[in-house]
């Protein structure tokens, strides 16, 4: 959650087995989608060139929160 909440780097695998490194600096929300350009699968009558991979978040945020971690996060977290 709080990779979630304050940002990470991520890395990604691509379509030809490379990795590629993603700095996240906004808030990830659910279902959020982030592209890679030209790092997704070869364009059939050109293979040299590559379309754009996307990448979908899957975030899981807890069902519940002890109360000093809610109270910790009233306290930083604007209203």
């Amino acid at each position: 959650m709080a990779k979630s909440l304050c940002g990470c780097s991520v890395t990604v695998s691509t379509m030809d087995g490379k990795t590629c490194n993603m700095k996240i600096t906004e808030v990830i929300k659910p279902g959020m989608k982030k592209i890679v350009a030209g790092q997704g699968l070869p364009f059939p009558k050109n293979p040299e060139q590559r379309g754009d991979l996307i990448v979908e978040f899957d975030v899981n945020f807890p069902d519940s929160l002890p109360c000093n971690a809610k109270d910790v996060l009233k306290r930083h977290l604007p209203a």
